[in-house]
């Protein structure tokens, strides 16, 4: 909820992590704080699900079936500018991925909990983080120690 407040477009994310990780999940909360009735579909698949909210249009992609780059020529990715893009698996994609604002990679740790890393590539990426940070502070949640990225207050 906090990441989908904090999003505006264009933008482009990379959701990277091993399988079950949490990249789906991730994308399907951030879209559905938009709209809790929303289907979100995982598109394994259809590669690519799209989304009308509110304030911009988010694709939803899954790159993980890509063999070879020129696959994502069906996707139509040049008519997605000024759009919001999470893309799971981006490097299936090669150089025919768009590159990211925000890499996000997701991993198991061995308590079974997951450890998420934010990354800003670009000078918008770093603007959403920063407004990210500052949804997550005005809310219900603190700062965790080390890296200072706040977690939620149990």
């Amino acid at each position: 909820a906090a990441l989908a407040r904090s999003l505006r477009a264009p933008v482009v994310i990379w959701l990277e992590g091993e399988l079950g990780a949490g990249k789906t999940t991730l994308a399907r909360g951030t879209i559905q704080s938009f709209d809790a009735s929303l289907r979100v579909r995982s598109p394994t698949y259809t590669l690519m699900e799209t989304y009308a909210l509110p304030d911009f249009i988010l694709h939803h992609l899954d790159l993980y079936r890509i063999r070879d780059p020129e696959e994502l020529d069906a996707l139509a990715l040049r008519e997605t500018a000024g759009h919001v893009l999470m893309i799971e698996w981006p490097g299936q994609g090669g150089v025919a991925t768009p590159p990211a604002d925000i890499d996000i990679e997701m991993r198991h740790r061995a308590d079974e909990s997951r450890e998420v890393s934010l990354r800003s590539r670009t000078p918008v990426g770093q603007e959403i983080l920063n407004e990210l940070q500052r949804v997550l502070q005005d809310g219900d949640y603190k700062l965790a120690a080390g890296d200072g990225f706040p977690t939620k207050k149990t």
